[in-house]
Order: C-alpha cells, then sequence, then structure tokens
C-alpha cells in the first residue's frame, strides 16, 4: 500500500498516471480495468502482466482517492502462481479500510 499526496486530481486523473507506469515495465499486458468500490469509496482495480528481471509477474493495483489523497493497494506474484494467491488478495481488498 501507498499513499500519494502530490497533485494526485480525482480517480481517473490518478488512477491513469499510475497505470502510465506500469506500462514502462518490460513485456506490460494490460488484462483488465474496472470500476468497483472499497469501502464505499470508488476505486479503479487495474490487472495486467509484465516481467521483472526477465520473469514473468500478474499484478492488480487498486487506485482510491479520499481527502485528496491517492491510495494504491498493490498485489503481485509470479504469473504462474497467481491463481493461488488470488484468494488471498480477494481477501486483503475486501478488509481493507482507510481509517478517518
Amino acid at each position: 500500500m501507498a499513499k500519494y499526496w502530490d497533485e494526485i486530481g480525482g480517480l481517473d486523473s490518478f488512477s491513469q498516471s499510475q497505470i502510465k507506469v506500469a506500462n514502462n515495465f518490460e513485456d506490460y499486458v494490460p488484462l483488465s480495468t474496472e470500476e468497483l468500490t472499497i469501502n464505499g469509496i470508488p476505486a479503479i482495480k487495474h490487472t495486467y502482466t509484465a516481467a521483472v528481471y526477465q520473469k514473468s509477474y500478474k499484478f492488480v493495483q487498486i487506485y482510491l482517492v479520499k481527502n485528496e489523497a491517492g491510495w494504491l493497494l498493490h498485489f503481485f506474484c509470479s504469473e504462474k502462481d497467481f491463481d493461488s494467491y488470488e484468494a488471498t488478495f480477494d481477501t486483503i481488498l475486501n478488509s481493507f479500510r482507510l481509517l478517518k
């Protein structure tokens, strides 16, 4: 998880800037981008594959904006192992709460 403060704009602007960063990975392949809600907060989920040091990984990034702060939840593992960790990632995501 990471928190961003500087000129993040709204959710669309923040998510697009983070997707541009991901696009710099070697062999970046976007798989899906969807809107969702996390604990009542609008969010965007971006899933993609990319190579890091010649090894293929699958990434899921969740972007949220609340009170002018952008939040990034970042889950990843080797592409071949992703299915075995996906339920754990979903449990973490579904239990995530921003404190007031």
